[in-house]
C-alpha cells in the first residue's frame, strides 16, 4: 500500500504508514464498515406496545418506525466515524523527520562523541605531565640528596638513598647513574674495610709499644692514649683499645695511691687529673681528688 502522504510502500495489512505514521483512510472505513455490521438488528416494536399519546397525534405506521430507527442509526454511525476521525487526526498532524533530518541529527551525535573523546583525551594528557612534573622534581631531589652524601664519602647514607631511589624510580634516567654509584660505594667499602683494618693493627701495635715504654699521655700524639683514641674513633667498641685505656688509667691511679700514702699530695693530685683527662667523668675520680683536697685544706 502506498502512502498518500509521504509516498512509502507499505505492506497491505499495516493500518499505519510505517516511514510518518499515517493512518489510512481505507484502514479507518473498512473499521467503520466492520462496526456497522456487527451492530445488532434493532427491534421493531409490536403494534401492542405503540401508546396513543394523545387523539390528535398521528399513529405511526410500521413503515414510519422503520424509517425513524434507520435515520437514528446512521446518525450514529456519522458520530462515531466523527469520533475516530477527531482521534486520528493528531497522529496524522505529526510530522515524522525526515531522512535529511536524521542524518542531520545522527551528524551532531558524532560530533558530539568526538568532542567528549578529545577532551577525555586532553584530560589524560595533563594528568601525565603534572604526575611527571612532580616526580620527576621528587626523584631529582632524591638523587641529589645521594649524590651528596656520596661526595662526602658518608657511604651507608648514600646507599640508602641510592636504593630508595632505584625502587621509586626505576625507569628514569638517572637509574643507571645510581647503579654505578652502588657498585662504586661497594668497591669502596671494601677498600675501606680493608684500610681501616690496616689502620687499626698499625694504631694498635703502636700502643703497645708506647704502654711498654711509659709514654701513656706523653709525648704529644705518640703515647698509649692518643693511639688507643684514634682506633676508638674508628671501632668504638675495640677490645684491645679499651683494655689498654684501663690499664693506663689504672696504673695512675695506683701512683696517685702510692704518693697519697707517702704524703706526696702533689703527685697524688697530678696522677689523679690525669685520669680525668683520659675519663673526664669518672665520680670514684672527682671523689677521691676533691677529698684529697679538702684533708689539704684542713691542715
Amino acid at each position: 500500500m502506498v502512502c498518500p502522504k509521504c509516498g512509502g510502500i507499505n505492506e497491505s495489512k499495516n493500518w499505519r504508514c510505517g516511514n510518518c505514521q499515517y493512518v489510512f483512510r481505507e484502514y479507518i472505513e473498512t473499521r467503520e464498515a466492520n462496526w456497522v455490521d456487527i451492530q445488532p438488528s434493532l427491534k421493531q416494536p409490536q403494534q401492542s406496545e405503540l401508546t396513543t399519546i394523545n387523539s390528535s397525534t398521528v399513529r405511526p405506521t410500521p413503515e414510519t418506525v422503520d424509517i425513524t430507527l434507520s435515520t437514528q442509526g446512521t446518525h450514529n454511525i456519522s458520530q462515531r466515524q466523527d469520533s475516530i476521525s477527531d482521534a486520528i487526526s493528531p497522529i496524522n498532524n505529526v510530522t515524522a523527520p525526515s531522512p535529511h533530518a536524521r542524518a542531520k541529527e545522527k551528524k551532531q551525535i558524532s560530533r558530539n562523541l568526538v568532542y567528549v573523546v578529545v577532551a577525555i583525551f586532553f584530560l589524560v594528557v595533563i594528568n601525565i605531565i603534572i604526575y611527571q612534573q612532580f616526580s620527576g622534581s621528587e626523584s631529582a631531589e632524591l638523587f641529589a640528596a645521594a649524590e651528596k652524601a656520596f661526595a662526602a664519602k658518608d657511604y651507608p647514607a648514600a646507599q640508602v638513598l641510592y636504593k630508595q631511589f632505584l625502587v621509586a624510580y626505576p625507569e628514569n634516567d638517572l637509574a643507571a647513574t645510581a647503579q654505578v654509584r652502588m657498585s662504586e660505594i661497594r668497591i669502596d667499602h671494601n677498600e675501606m674495610q680493608q684500610q681501616r683494618k690496616k689502620r687499626i693493627e698499625t694504631l694498635v701495635m703502636n700502643a703497645e709499644a708506647a704502654f711498654r715504654e711509659t709514654r701513656l699521655l706523653v709525648p704529644a700524639k705518640n703515647n698509649v692514649i692518643a693511639y688507643t683514641s684514634e682506633v676508638l674513633k674508628i671501632d668504638p667498641q675495640h677490645t684491645r683499645a679499651l683494655e689498654l685505656q684501663s690499664m693506663v688509667v689504672e696504673y695512675y691511679r695506683s701512683e696517685a695511691k702510692e704518693a697519697k700514702r707517702k704524703r706526696h699530695y702533689n703527685i697524688a693530685i697530678k696522677n689523679y687529673k690525669k685520669i680525668l683527662r683520659i675519663i673526664p667523668n669518672d665520680k670514684n675520680t672527682r671523689r677521691a681528688l676533691d677529698e684529697l683536697l679538702a684533708s689539704i685544706a684542713r691542715r
